[in-house]
């Protein structure tokens, strides 16, 4: 009997204070990374849509080049028939494009989501993006 009793005394483990503080430490980690992982699908779809707006960009300069002057976009598919013979792939679904043409031009790439709006500008001079809260 007296055995049995010294193998209880020498048992190891963690106290309650330990684990406590383990748990502690995992959710001060957890309110650190979560808000910084918050944003990544939307920074992800701005980032894809800023590469079809160099699509775009190229396929403007390259049409220029033939023709001599900016094609207008169709603002219901994006496309407008000249230019889109220069693009491979299409726009990103959810986006709307709007465009101005002839001796210059600016296309705005613009999508409402969760209440904010994603614009893109693309214009000779380059391009630029912003999200605006709706």
């Amino acid at each position: 009997m007296q055995k049995i009793r010294n193998l209880f005394k020498h048992e190891e483990g963690f106290t309650l204070i330990e684990l406590l503080v383990v748990i502690a430490v995992l959710g001060i980690l957890a309110a650190i990374a979560i808000p910084r992982l918050g944003g990544v699908s939307d920074k992800a779809e701005l980032a894809e849509v800023e590469s079809y707006a160099g699509t775009l960009r190229s396929a403007q300069e390259m049409y220029y080049a033939e023709i001599s002057n900016y094609s207008e976009f169709d603002t219901s598919t994006g496309l407008s028939g000249t230019v889109d013979e220069y693009i491979d792939s299409a726009l990103p679904t959810g986006w709307t494009v709007e465009s101005s043409g002839a001796d210059s031009y600016t296309m705005t790439l613009t999508k409402n989501k969760n209440n904010k709006d994603y614009i893109v500008t693309v214009t000779p001079d380059g391009i630029s993006s912003s999200n605006v809260s709706g």
